[in-house]
């Protein structure tokens, strides 16, 4: 579909904007948690680190461990790397 079309239902139609809306988001969420399965645990958390810096200040070691899907010795060794 070409963005003038698209933009174009956007503008006329306040249900199909909403349901664009919510598709677009569903795909986006599936895509970037597709990418985010395939990294390794030391790359999940460099962006976890990059994208939330205070979040080891306030969230529980155990539940982002199991965030990004590794245990929480492996995040222990990650973060003593520094």
């Amino acid at each position: 579909i070409k963005y003038s079309d698209f933009e174009e239902i956007f503008n006329k139609s306040t249900t199909m904007a909403n349901f664009l809306f919510r598709t677009m988001y569903e795909v986006s969420y599936k895509l970037s948690e597709s990418i985010f399965r395939f990294q390794t645990a030391k790359e999940k958390y460099k962006v976890l680190l990059h994208d939330f810096p205070f979040i080891f200040q306030r969230v529980p070691l155990n539940c982002i461990a199991s965030y990004l899907s590794i245990t929480p010795e492996t995040l222990s060794r990650l973060r003593a790397e520094k």
